[in-house]
């Protein structure tokens, strides 16, 4: 979610089976609640905490650079110096920029005084700006902002802006230890002590330590209750937890204090969703992207809450934009190839789903997804080579032996079939559509008693299914007659 992040590669387990499963579907999140360059490759999390740190810049820490920056330049002009005091102009310059929040364009300029022998005294600061503006930057290199950092001097030891940035950049490269101390001395010695306990909930939820996530978020509450960036983080990490009513309610009170607030309607919606309210998800999804109308996770789980609705067409649409805008969105084009295969566009999901195994060669699901589209175009032993490929990657895939035992039994090789029912009857022992395809291969090598068994099992797990009941009277006149026959 945006952060996160709930998002899924899954959107659904195949056979037509149109249950929603919440744990499969986690696994594979498309909405990033944690991970800032995996999968989608958009965390919310950087975003938020990107606009929350943002404003601090140009507070205490920027205002004595600047003053440092015209000392400079009041000496040089006193001493009547007219060639470096132009020189020296180029601070009051790089300053402007920061304070403007213009990251990109002030890195040339820092980059030119720190080469320059005139600015040598002044080193650590331009260093430090350096640092910031990094972290700042659209595409930031976190090694190389610890390193700035690291060449400022007295700055480095206990600047509370360094301190928090250089943190964050450590969580960014997971190394928790090092961003654990820089977010504890803010803690034991600065005044933005809500930050540092932000920093130290968004480890936790990296770490999947929700409950002391939520512990540190909420001191960062206590300490600003108007700290919107904590409100959405705690949902979160809420959220992970399945408690969404609670999560939503943090969400909610993010948007009351920051209405533009775009990442916390979407994982508002992802709540929603999970919940089952596919409309009102949609509704926050959609002003999300009227907010940033370039968020395309926002686009990608208004295109899942549409599918859910049996909005294929529209659905579509969204993980179109969603890929426009992220052509390396793994998710979305298997989440599209979903809403084509139930078009029965099979081709064409096939499509979707090989351009997301290219992107993603261990992506188990997509696998078994482009299997069931080659089931239903009969072309089996396709299938059964997708069917197995997802094997490979996820030995425990009741699903993928379960449609590669269909497959099987489509070509006539039923006790192979079987073999795979049993496998996923193991590995899931509620999977109705194994017990069911399992009875009609027992049915062919006229084992009928065993296969009513199997039918009654089925029928058990889901008994509204009205073929599974069919098929049982069927085999149930076979055991008759064969029974009639032996007296």
């Amino acid at each position: 979610m945006d952060n996160l992040e709930p998002s899924n590669k899954n959107i659904r387990r195949a056979n037509d089976r149109s249950d929603k499963t919440p744990d499969l579907y986690r696994n594979f999140a498309d909405i990033r609640l944690i991970d800032v360059e995996k999968d989608i490759k958009g965390s919310v999390y950087l975003k938020t905490e990107k606009a929350l740190f943002i404003p601090k810049i140009s507070n205490e820490d920027l205002q004595s650079a600047y003053e440092d920056c015209c000392d400079a330049i009041i000496m040089f002009e006193e001493s009547q110096r007219d060639d470096l005091t132009k020189e020296f102009k180029i601070l009051e310059l790089i300053i402007k920029f920061i304070k403007n929040n213009n990251f990109e364009e002030s890195l040339e300029p820092i980059n030119l005084a720190i080469k320059n022998p005139l600015f040598e005294d002044i080193s650590p600061l331009l260093h430090f700006l350096k640092g910031v503006v990094l972290f700042n930057s659209k595409t930031p290199n976190y090694e190389e902002v610890i390193r700035s950092f690291k060449n400022s001097g007295r700055l480095r030891t206990n600047n509370e802006l360094l301190l928090l940035l250089r943190g964050l950049s450590f969580r960014y490269l997971n190394k928790y230890e090092s961003a654990k101390e820089d977010f504890q001395k803010v803690i034991e010695n600065h005044v933005q002590k809500e930050l540092a306990f932000l920093g130290l909930g968004l480890i936790m939820s990296d770490q999947n330590n929700y409950q002391n996530a939520i512990k540190n978020f909420t001191k960062a509450i206590n300490l600003n209750p108007k700290y919107d960036g904590a409100y959405n983080n705690r949902g979160n990490a809420k959220y992970f937890l399945d408690k969404y009513e609670e999560a939503i309610d943090d969400y909610t009170k993010a948007i009351n204090l920051n209405p533009k607030y775009y990442a916390a309607f979407n994982n508002r919606g992802e709540a929603k969703y999970f919940l089952d309210k596919y409309e009102e998800a949609i509704d926050d999804y959609t002003e999300a992207i009227r907010l940033d109308p370039k968020y395309d996770i926002a686009y990608h789980n208004r295109g899942n809450a549409k599918y859910y609705l049996d909005k294929n067409e529209e659905a579509i649409d969204d993980y179109t934009e969603a890929i426009r805008l992220d052509p390396k969105n793994d998710i979305a084009y298997n989440n599209r190839g979903n809403s084509k295969y139930y078009l029965r566009k099979y081709e064409e999901a096939i499509d979707d789903y090989t351009e997301a195994i290219r992107l993603d060669p261990k992506y188990d699901l997509a696998y078994l997804n482009r299997g069931d589209a080659k089931l239903k175009l009969e072309r089996y032993k396709e299938a059964i080579d997708d069917y197995t490929e997802a094997i490979k990657l996820n030995p425990k895939y009741d699903l993928a032996y379960s449609n590669r035992g269909e497959a099987k039994y489509f070509l006539e090789k039923y006790e192979e079939a079987i073999d795979d029912f049993n496998k996923a009857i193991r590995f899931d022992p509620n999977n109705y559509d194994a017990y069911y395809y399992r009875g009609l291969a027992k049915s062919k090598l006229k084992y009928y008693e065993r296969a009513i068994k199997d039918f009654d099992e089925a029928i058990k797990l889901n008994p509204k299914h009205d073929d599974f009941r069919k098929t049982r009277e069927i085999e149930l006149q076979k055991l008759r007659k064969k029974l009639e026959n032996i007296h």
